[in-house]
This record gives C-alpha cells, structure tokens and sequence, in this order.
C-alpha cells in the first residue's frame, strides 16, 4: 500500500476525517466509505501502532455483554439493559462467525476454561443461560462447543490440579474461542479494503491545528516525517485515538468534556507444561475482577491488572 504525498490532499473536503488507525479507526472507515461517505483516516504513527498491537488479541464470543452487574436483577427491572447487552452479543457474535470463517488465516483457535467457585458472584446455571443464549443469537455455522464439568469431573481438563481452592470449587464451563495471531495484520488489511472502495489514508500525519467552520472543520496536517503541511475541510472528525481521547479533544477549539478514563494494564509471561499449550483459563478474581491466562507461541501471559494512568502515553 503506497504512501501517497501529502500535498495531494491540499484543500480538499472530506465528509468524515477518522483520527486514528487502530482497529476501531480502520473498521470505522471501512464502514463510513462502504455507506458512500468521503472518508480521510490518518494516524500520527504506523498503522495499529498503539492499543491494538498491544491488546490480549481476544476475538470475543459476546460473554461479556450478558454479565448483569451486580445482579441478575438489573436485567429483571432494566430489560432496555437486557435487550441492549443481547444486541450487543449478537454482534460479537456476528463478527466472530465472520472474521474465523472469511479470515482464517488471521485467528487460531483454542478452548478457554471458565471454573466456578462457590463465592463467585456467578452461579453455573446463569454460565450455562448466557452460552444457549449466545448459541442462540449467534448463527448457527459457528458453534462455541460448550460443556460444563462438575468439580468432580475434570479428567479432560489440563487444569483441573491447578485450580485454587478445590473444595469450592463447584465446576468448570469450557468453550472455544479466537486469537488474532496479528492484529496488526487485520488493521492492514481492513484499511487496505477502505482504500480500494475509496478512502484515503495516511499514517505519520499529525492533526496540527484546527478550526471550526459553520458547516464542519478546517485541519492542519502535518507530515510527521517531513514536516510538510496542508489544510483540508470535513463535515465531521471521528476521534478513535484511544488512550489518546482527551488529548485529542484538547487539541480542537472546542469544549470538550473528558470522555476517557485512562487505565495501565499489565501482564505477567510464564512457561507452562506443554499439556497447557492450547488452553486458556478466564477467572474473575477475590475482588471480582475478570483475568485471564492466554497461550501465546508456547507461553501464557497472565493479566490483566488496571490501575488509573494518566501519564505520559
């Protein structure tokens, strides 16, 4: 995908400029330019150069848009929640059957195990609900292969001499799901399919400056490479810098208020026996947070903590 010069794009008027070339920045383009829309995406750094190539590269079932909360009583007196976290499941699932089947080449399998503890804020009964009503939802051709055992019938389980506090341990759902093996590499190749149905795109080119029109925004771009400038027009920016967010927003003539809560995430890699090697375990923790053990090239990294951040990025 070539590098097109920067002055090509001098004075010229989009219907959205995307800031920022993750994941979210990509998909968002692919979508605006498939519904006819002029579209600019521009990163300050490479493609997928931020969150994305950091992430733990999950191609999530949907699981965790029906957790209730704090109780299942909230979708009971809510149920605009409950329609809204099933909406939000069948899109994952969705994008799940579509991305394992249509890119096989990006994701790798594996089976992912879920214990349940006698003091965990779930019951197996709600486990078992939410996998038929992902089954449910999600199309047909691309089954989750959930089972549960019981505590007393983890044979095929790796796992079962590792788990903490056996005695309450109550059982163990099991499914499969996805890795990305480049996540980098499902960017590049969305943002290549948003070219070809016309988008522009450019990395290492910086928001300089900005001003608001009656009618949208006129932006300065820089070349971060050669430090060349233009201006262009747009009726609408998308900001999906990510950790980024509020930055960005500061930059803009405009109040904005903080839309981002910054949180530094960290893993931990080991070296498990080789039995472990196409398994992953997802816990939710003593103080009921989730965390997750994930093979990657014959290690698991172990993760993730979040502490508030809002340092240097």
């Amino acid at each position: 995908m070539n590098r097109s010069e920067l002055s090509e794009l001098s004075d010229k008027s989009f219907d959205v400029i995307v800031v920022g070339a993750g994941i979210n920045g990509a998909g968002a383009a692919q979508q605006l330019v498939s519904d006819g829309y002029r579209v600019l995406i521009i990163d300050k750094g490479d493609f997928a150069g931020g969150a994305t190539s950091k992430s733990s590269r999950i191609l999530h079932c949907g699981l965790r848009h029906l957790a209730p909360g704090k109780s299942i009583w909230d979708f009971v007196f809510h149920p605009s929640k409950f329609y809204l976290a099933c909406h939000n499941a069948r899109k994952s699932m969705i994008a799940r059957s579509d991305i394992s089947s249509s890119m096989k080449e990006l994701v790798r399998p594996f089976r992912f195990c879920f214990p349940i503890f006698k003091d965990d804020p779930y019951r197996s009964w709600q486990v078992d609900f939410a996998f038929k009503l992902l089954n449910l939802l999600g199309p047909h051709d691309n089954s989750l292969e959930y089972q549960r055992f019981s505590g007393e019938n983890l044979q095929e389980i790796p796992f079962k001499n590792w788990f903490r506090d056996s005695k309450q341990l109550q059982s163990v759902s099991v499914f499969k799901d996805y890795q990305f093996i480049s996540a980098a590499r499902l960017v590049v190749d969305t943002i290549r399919d948003a070219v070809e149905m016309g988008a522009t795109v450019r990395n290492y080119t910086l928001m300089q400056h900005s001003k608001q029109l009656a009618e949208g925004w006129q932006l300065t771009l820089r070349d971060v490479l050669t430090s060349e400038e233009v201006m262009v027009k747009t009726k609408l920016i998308l900001n999906v810098t990510g950790p980024w967010g509020n930055r960005f927003n500061q930059t803009l003539k405009s109040v904005i208020p903080d839309k981002v809560i910054g949180l530094k995430g960290a893993h931990i890699v080991v070296k498990l026996p080789e039995e472990f090697s196409e398994w992953g375990i997802m816990i939710i923790n003593r103080v009921n947070e989730p965390m997750y053990f994930l093979p990657w090239h014959g290690m698991h990294y172990i993760g993730l903590n979040r502490t508030p951040y809002d340092g240097n990025l």
